[in-house]
């Protein structure tokens, strides 16, 4: 079984296989699916073209339901589409979203990070014990046959299962449950990546090295329920990461018989989304900066944080989350000349409710 350790064993993926495509940027993406929506391509062709791109800008769930509305594009051309949206959670907005307002000066760019600092420390000891329920949805570009047996197979971003699995949070830390993840077959059981911890340390890891890092202003967000959002860019060298990139297995080639397995923690990079009167994290994304001659070429996560009742009160907790992985495979060069074999999770988190048992005391007549 193959898997991936990272943020210190926060976070377990089982790698499995998409090329790094050309990255276009959201008007590229309308003026293609226009065309394609007056041309007389199939569904399918339309679905390899968006597969083999990657997005230069965020494409949000409003704009990729008009991009939809617009095109009306078919079932698989659909699903490349939420696949592109996911991904470009790691890439800046159009700046036609971005609000026209003046960049805080350093004081108040530092008591916003000194804020939120706080609060990545004390987070987590304010929320009650409770159960949640972590839904995924697990896609990879493992080789798919072509229905052409002479054409290659088809290397793309695919659905190959889903499950879900129920979160047990407990005196400030997320624990171990009986309740395994469950899968659609048992042909998805041990496909694809699993991730857990998203409640644990995150934050605070990620507060803790950049103060030996570098944090700067990045722009302005808006955000149609929050408002304007602070963002900051930051990074991590290698000296200072505890983000921990640990998988296994690989080998240096297809004749190769040894499996070798790679454990490191890289310096790192990402942005964080900030309430700026109060400090609350709404979004967070950890980006490793890997070896480029490494056998893994990407790991990168990104948490959105919402409001949700638990025992009749608000908390702040993850809501969604996207994680990828990418990797160098010998078998996929051979196919497609490049080589990477990729990974996406759509992760929600759903069903909050306080731990514990209720009790109704029912009398006679």
């Amino acid at each position: 079984m193959r898997s991936v350790s990272i943020l210190a064993g926060l976070f377990t993926l089982c790698v499995l296989p998409p090329a790094f495509g050309q990255a276009v940027s959201l008007a590229q993406l309308r003026d293609f699916l226009r065309a394609q929506h007056r041309s007389k391509h199939s569904d399918t062709e339309i679905a390899e073209r968006l597969g083999a791109v990657t997005l230069s800008q965020r494409l949000t769930q409003k704009a990729l339901n008009s991009l939809i509305a617009e095109s009306a594009p078919g079932p698989e051309s659909v699903e490349q589409l939420r696949l592109l949206a996911d991904d470009s959670i790691f890439a800046p907005p159009s700046t036609r979203e971005n609000p026209l307002l003046p960049a805080p000066n350093p004081e108040a760019q530092q008591a916003i990070i000194t804020a939120a600092a706080g609060y990545a420390q004390t987070a987590l000891q304010h929320l009650p014990d409770f159960l949640a329920i972590r839904y995924t949805r697990r896609f990879d570009n493992l080789p798919l046959a072509s229905p052409n047996k002479h054409s290659p197979p088809k290397i793309h971003l695919h659905w190959i299962g889903e499950f879900h699995d129920r979160i047990t949070y407990r005196n400030g830390a997320e624990t171990e449950d009986d309740a395994r993840p469950q899968p659609e077959s048992p042909e998805t059981v041990h496909a694809g990546m699993i991730s857990m911890g998203e409640f644990g340390p995150v934050l605070a890891i990620v507060f803790g090295d950049f103060a030996h890092g570098a944090v700067a202003w990045a722009r302005w967000e808006s955000d149609p329920a929050l408002g304007p959002l602070a963002v900051f860019q930051y990074s991590v060298p290698k000296s200072a990461s505890h983000y921990l990139v640990d998988f296994c297995c690989y080998r240096n080639s297809e004749t190769e018989s040894e499996v070798l397995s790679f454990r490191d923690h890289p310096a790192y990079h990402g942005e964080i989304a900030l309430s700026p009167g109060s400090g609350v994290v709404r979004r967070i994304t950890i980006q490793a900066d890997l070896d480029p001659a490494g056998p893994m070429a990407a790991s990168d996560l990104a948490v959105q944080y919402g409001e949700v009742e638990i025992g009749g009160q608000t908390y702040i907790c993850p809501v969604r989350s996207i994680a990828t992985t990418a990797i160098h495979r010998p078998a996929i060069k051979r196919i497609d000349g490049i080589g990477i074999e990729r990974h996406l999770n759509e992760i929600q988190y759903t069903d909050y409710h306080k731990f514990g048992s209720t009790s109704r005391m029912i009398t006679g007549p």
